[in-house]
């Protein structure tokens, strides 16, 4: 169903720092498009967006992720945040700042500036919410209530709970009490260009759930791209999807409540489905370690090393006639000039399929998301070709990687627990 319009466009400029993809489904539902509670513009080449005219993108390297703009605090002060979706907590460095935060190009958020800004004391209802208490930590001998964040990989953020003003641009709408970490201890390869994380994942405290928001799309533009798309929220999920989406379940996983599992049935080269147990993916089972997962803020496809072992063996045998590589980041497959040039081994890279439960009410049980070689490889430099799939060693988690999804928009439905792809969508 239609809600009623609300004029909440604001302009904050998300601009994308990654990727590359395309897919398939027959028999898509029609489109009839709801109106988002806020919308946030992203860079995108075929809708133009007159509020977000900014020559910002020579501002920004393409550090394989997301990245939006924010307005925090009174008076307003400007962040730069990489959109997580499987992080569910907001932060950003706060000065002052020592020798335990990573080097910000940026400045720091200063809430001795903020007129509006709270710390929030160890009794208050927020820091007591049961879903964050392995976040939530409360220091011997004090009253302050801090966050303890820990990534996969190491990193880690530590700081302060606060509340502070967050600021729609251009709209009337000033969402009061946003809680959020105020950073003053990091571990780990954070970036430099970005003020902080963006939390988008399942929680009391991300983004979606403090603007009380139903659905969020994404999508997901080239690096290349000077107009912008879009990040919005629904205070509804919208009704029907335009032509070409696919509908995939939602589910959950105790072990991680704060992902948005997907379920994936398997992965595909040249239009056959390899012969990986469906409990690598967790695929109908009430799984513990392992699952499938889309991270907007990992650039590649990584694999569990059981899931890998067999699609490495299928690919050597594909690519034969071609002497691999490793690339970035431990990529196995990667390819040069010396074999023929990266047209080349492009033109032999096979096909490639992922297979997941189709969680429409109409079509066959399983749906196909096809990858064209382009959309499946990587380019690094000039000289040199990597398909982007790559082994996720000490993990049971299947990670699907934003290169994979370049020009595709996803929908987070979390009213009816399910993830839309919609292709070709900017």
């Amino acid at each position: 169903m239609q809600f009623s319009p609300i004029a909440m466009t604001i302009n904050l400029l998300l601009l994308l720092l990654t990727s590359s993809f395309v897919l398939t489904k027959s028999s898509p539902p029609h489109y009839s498009p709801s109106l988002p509670l806020l919308t946030i513009p992203l860079y995108n080449h075929h809708h133009h967006h007159p509020q977000t005219e900014l020559g910002t993108e020579n501002l920004y390297p393409r550090d394989n992720g997301y990245a939006v703009f924010l307005l925090v605090g009174t008076p307003a002060q400007v962040l730069l945040l990489q959109v997580h979706t499987t992080v569910h907590f907001t932060w950003a460095q706060c000065s002052p700042c020592g020798a335990t935060c990573y080097p910000q190009s940026r400045p720091l958020f200063d809430p001795h500036a903020s007129t509006t800004l709270r710390q929030l004391t160890s009794d208050s209802d927020t820091c007591r919410i049961p879903q964050m208490q392995n976040v939530f930590i409360f220091p011997l001998g004090s009253s302050s209530c801090r966050y303890d964040l820990k990534y996969a990989g190491q990193s880690r953020s530590m700081g302060r709970v606060v509340t502070d003003t967050l600021t729609l641009a251009h709209s009337n709408r000033v969402l009061d009490g946003f809680v959020m970490g105020c950073g003053d201890s990091h571990e780990g390869p954070f970036k430099a260009r970005f003020s902080g994380v963006l939390g988008l994942g399942r929680g009391p405290l991300s983004l979606p759930s403090q603007l009380e928001a139903e659905a969020f799309s994404l999508c997901f533009v080239s690096p290349t791209s000077t107009i912008p798309s879009l990040l919005s929220f629904y205070k509804s999920p919208p009704p029907n999807y335009p032509n070409g989406s696919f509908v995939v379940p939602l589910i959950q996983n105790e072990r991680y409540p704060q992902y948005y599992f997907v379920q994936l049935a398997g992965i595909g080269i040249g239009g056959f489905m390899l012969d990986i147990p469906a409990t690598v993916w967790g695929y109908g089972l009430n799984f513990v370690d392992g699952g499938v997962v889309v991270d907007t803020a990992a650039d590649v496809m990584r694999l569990p090393s059981e899931a890998y072992g067999v699609f490495a063996a299928e690919i050597r045998t594909a690519m034969a006639n071609f002497t691999s590589k490793v690339g970035p980041e431990g990529l196995e497959f990667c390819y040069d000039d010396e074999d023929g040039g990266e047209e080349g081994a492009l033109r032999v890279i096979p096909e490639m399929e992922i297979y997941f439960e189709n969680g429409g009410n109409e079509g066959e049980r399983l749906v196909t998301w096809k990858l064209s070689r382009e959309q499946s490889t990587l380019k690094v430099g000039e000289r040199m070709v990597c398909i982007a799939f790559g082994e996720g060693k000490n993990s049971a988690l299947t990670v699907i990687g934003n290169r994979l999804l370049e020009r595709t928009m996803l929908t987070w439905d979390l009213a009816n627990d399910v993830l839309v792809f919609t292709p070709n969508a900017c």
